[in-house]
């Protein structure tokens, strides 16, 4: 993925130069330090995802036996009941909800698109980590994910 295609998805000039250089494995890192993080944002314990987690790090889809099909369907399905391709989502979660429920199935279905973005191997590692935290962007909220840029230290690369 080109420098001007990773800065658009990312929206952090810094973080899209940084991941260029980055390893397969310093990729695979960031990825799931950056679900772990939001899953905590989003108040849900990044044990419950693992193995999904643990093959995205080992760069093994097979790990832990993870049915990354049965993952997407998922989010797909609680994209729908939240209608996820409304405009006014397109910079992350409502700002107000009508209940906690709905705003959990939002987030979660962000997290379990970033699991599965994060574990596809049918791209480069680079755009897969890319789209997981375009994901996860969306599960926090853009400020959210913002200030959790900021903490990462993109100039050791």
């Amino acid at each position: 993925m080109d420098l001007p295609k990773l800065n658009s998805i990312l929206g952090h000039a810094d973080l899209a130069r940084a991941m260029r250089t980055m390893t397969e494995l310093e990729l695979r890192q960031l990825a799931v330090n950056s679900i772990e993080w939001a899953l905590g944002q989003c108040q849900v314990d990044p044990l419950q995802f693992a193995r999904p987690l643990d093959a995205i790090l080992l760069d093994n889809s097979n790990a832990g036996n993870v049915d990354w099909e049965s993952l997407r369907a998922l989010a797909d399905e609680l994209d729908e009941q939240v209608d996820i391709h409304n405009e006014s989502f397109a910079h992350g979660p409502p700002e107000s909800t009508e209940s906690a429920k709905f705003q959990l199935k939002f987030q979660l279905a962000r997290m379990l698109a970033a699991l599965c973005e994060g574990g596809d191997r049918t791209r480069p590692t680079l755009d897969s980590t890319a789209w997981c935290l375009y994901e996860v962007s969306f599960a926090v909220g853009q400020p959210t994910f913002d200030s959790y840029i900021k903490t990462l230290r993109t100039d050791q690369h």
